[in-house]
């Protein structure tokens, strides 16, 4: 089950998030909603999710600086940023601290999900990665360019051990 964390300083939209999609359904569990960067980094920790959907502009640490501190100490956690704005730099900031995905006010549940679903996948490949041995230097490059697939890895690696 992926873990959570929603992060936005409007109590609606956090709440709306928390509760307009069945997440049980979807092998998900809202650990912590935030309202705000500084919020969330100090339940980082404790909560350690797999996942951090996070509003853009917020009072005390917006997103993006939320997403700076993520990437730096817990890489591992997954960013996926939304936004009322279309503002370029916020996209270019966002991308280079890896946000996994920038989505757009209002939100569409659908689009949402399927981020959701990718960004899960994603953290589950790496999960399994990280408990094998990895050798070959193409599956980092993989890892780093996003396109890593674990079940086409884990084909090759079945061929190679006949």
């Amino acid at each position: 089950m992926l873990k959570l964390m929603i992060i936005d300083d409007e109590p609606f939209v956090r709440k709306a998030l928390c509760q307009a999609i069945d997440w049980k359904k979807e092998d998900c569990l809202v650990a912590a909603d935030c309202r705000n960067g500084r919020e969330a980094l100090d339940q980082m920790e404790t909560v350690r999710p797999d996942i951090v959907i996070t509003d853009v502009r917020m009072p005390f640490m917006n997103g993006v600086e939320l997403a700076k501190e993520l990437c730096r100490n817990w890489p591992e956690t997954l960013v996926i940023m939304i936004s009322g704005y279309e503002e370029f730099e916020y996209a270019k900031a966002a991308v280079n601290y890896g946000v996994f995905a920038y989505l757009l006010k209002p939100l569409d549940t659908e689009e949402l999900l399927e981020t959701l679903r990718r960004a899960g996948k994603r953290v589950a490949d790496r999960k399994r990665l990280n408990s094998m041995q990895v050798t070959d230097r193409r599956i980092y490059e993989e890892v780093l360019r996003g396109t890593f697939q674990y079940d086409k890895y884990e084909k090759e690696h079945e061929l190679l051990q006949k």
